[in-house]
């Protein structure tokens, strides 16, 4: 395939270039020193891997998840990744957040608010933004308990150390 001045063509591997094209192609155009390289000197391209012998395949390797006869059978730990704790308080803030504002609404419309569902309706947003303010500040000071602790025990784990 020739190679004219200023144009790109596809780079084959079989290509066989001289020195005095590369001089001559304009600075747009693809370097080509790599392809003139004798085949030891390249670098690996993207390629399938040989198998050694020696190596076993992925169908040949232990399953992780099967039971195997070498290894001691190990207790599952069931746990939950998340506090039972937190997991209640996220269900009450979300009761909360579902009976407050609704509550707060039926119960003012008729008896503070005479009728006027607008105003009803802005204290029921009002009732929401509190429910989630107090979620927000629940959560802070456990985050900040969780930390505190953590630091007591670190004290304790220096002082034992000493």
């Amino acid at each position: 395939m020739p190679i004219k001045h200023g144009l790109t063509y596809p780079i084959r591997t079989s290509l066989t270039l001289t020195t005095n094209i590369i001089k001559q192609a304009s600075p747009l155009t693809i370097p080509y020193h790599h392809i003139l390289q004798s085949k030891s000197q390249r670098s690996p391209k993207m390629a399938t891997r040989r198998i050694i012998s020696q190596e076993k395949t992925l169908l040949d390797q232990p399953d992780p998840n099967s039971l195997s006869s070498s290894s001691p059978a190990q207790k599952s730990n069931i746990t939950p990744a998340v506090p039972s704790a937190v997991i209640f308080k996220l269900l009450a803030f979300t009761l909360a957040m579902m009976v407050v504002p609704i509550g707060s609404y039926f119960a003012t419309v008729n008896t503070l608010f005479k009728g006027n569902s607008t105003y009803a309706g802005g204290l029921a947003a009002i009732m929401a933004n509190v429910v989630l303010i107090g979620y927000v500040l629940v959560a802070m000071a456990e985050d900040q308990s969780d930390r505190l602790e953590e630091e007591k025990k670190q004290k304790q784990e220096g002082k034992k150390d000493r």
